[in-house]
Formats: structure tokens, C-alpha cells, sequence
């Protein structure tokens, strides 16, 4: 990570990583921070460097580091390089189709290609999906 990372201290007053006009405050008895506008619910991880959102529907853990500045959300490896994943599935569906036909002896018609066409289509459509849903901002 490019970014320099501070530490987060109870005592300072954050912005809220989900929404910008929300301050996050401290929680009363409690080690958890809460937003001021969208009622959300934070916990400082074990590091100290890293913020866990604890309330809401999401099915995975969102997490952000402070740098400073702004929140800076942290993304699994698969998410880093998920470009390069749907890239590759895409390349493997179109090799594997142009392929097939050529080892399963069938000859090019019509309607191999246009097959081919649809099938090469789907999986476009199929990989660009999993493309936005890994790359949804909270």
C-alpha cells in the first residue's frame, strides 16, 4: 500500500467511511465508534490500524485503514487483481470455444458460430457481472 497508515485514536474525531457528511464519536462504555448521520456501528481491530464495520446487511467484513486524510478501504487479493481474473476466464471461454469444435472433428456452419457467438457472449456478460460485483464501493 502506497499510503502512509495512522494509528486511530478514540480521542480524534473521524469522518465516516460509508458516508462523508457523518462524523464518527465515540461509543459510552464501549470501544466502538458510531456515525453521527447513518447510525453504522465501527470497531478499531486489534492493530489499531484498521476499522470494522459491524452493522449492516453486507455479507462480508468491510473494512477500512485511516490514512490521515480519508478511509481507505481494504480489498482481499481476489479484489486487487480481480480485472486480471475476469480477463483470463474470458480468454480461457474463448480459446476452449474455438477449440472444441477443432478437436471434436465438427466443421465450421452457421451454426457452430453462431453458438460460439452466444456461448463467448454469455460468459462476457457472466465475467463483467462478477467484475461489478467485486468492485462495488460500499
Amino acid at each position: 500500500m502506497s499510503r502512509k497508515l495512522s494509528k486511530i485514536d478514540f480521542e480524534c474525531s473521524y469522518p465516516c467511511p460509508c458516508r462523508k457528511q457523518g462524523q464518527l464519536c465515540p461509543i459510552a462504555l464501549t470501544e466502538a465508534l458510531g456515525c453521527s448521520q447513518c447510525n453504522d456501528i465501527f470497531v478499531v481491530r486489534p492493530d489499531g490500524y484498521t476499522l470494522e464495520k459491524v452493522s449492516g446487511a453486507h455479507p462480508y467484513k468491510q473494512l477500512w485503514y485511516w490514512t490521515g486524510k480519508d478511509w481507505t478501504p481494504v480489498r482481499p487479493p481476489l479484489q486487487e487483481n480481480g480485472c486480471a481474473w475476469v480477463a483470463g476466464a474470458v480468454l480461457l471461454c474463448f480459446v476452449l470455444l474455438l477449440c472444441l469444435p477443432w478437436v471434436l472433428r465438427i466443421p465450421f456452419d452457421r451454426q457452430v458460430v453462431v453458438w460460439m457467438v452466444l456461448t463467448i457472449s454469455i460468459a462476457v456478460a457472466l465475467s463483467f457481472m462478477v467484475w461489478l460485483v467485486m468492485h462495488r464501493r460500499p
